[in-house]
This record gives C-alpha cells, sequence and structure tokens, in this order.
C-alpha cells in the first residue's frame, strides 16, 4: 500500500508519503528512495505524524464538502 498526507489531509506541498508491505520489498523501495529524493523536513514530518494518529472526524466532514462541490460544479 502506497499512499500519502498532501491530497488526504489538504497538506498539499508537504509531499509526504508512505509505503506498508512486505519486508523485504519495502527495504528495495528504500534503497531507491534514498537515491533519487530528498529527505522531508522534520516539521513536514510531525505534522503528518500528527494527521494520521489523530482524530479523523475531520476528514468525513472534508470529503462531504468536497463531494458536495463536485457536484454543484457537475450541475453548471
Amino acid at each position: 500500500m502506497i499512499s500519502g498526507v498532501s491530497k488526504s489531509y489538504s497538506m498539499t506541498g508537504w509531499r509526504i508519503g508512505y509505503a506498508a508491505g512486505p519486508r523485504e520489498i519495502i527495504a528495495a523501495m528504500n534503497i531507491i528512495q534514498s537515491h533519487t529524493t530528498s529527505n522531508a523536513t522534520s516539521i513536514a514530518q510531525k505534522a503528518a505524524v500528527e494527521a494520521l494518529a489523530g482524530q479523523q472526524s475531520e476528514i468525513n466532514q472534508m470529503v462531504a464538502e468536497f463531494n458536495a462541490r463536485a457536484i454543484t460544479c457537475s450541475a453548471s
């Protein structure tokens, strides 16, 4: 599984992602990633941890609002 917080938690521009999977695959991904990208700032990392570990009730409200906007836009 690969995901990120940019869209899910409205943290666009922070570029924080994560992956979960079999140990061997994650180890291989780590080798490739370490040579192709730079590290995220400590502030962005801490914010992502809080977003993922914190209360998730706001996510449902955000999704409902985005859906309402999409319906309004498609009706225009």
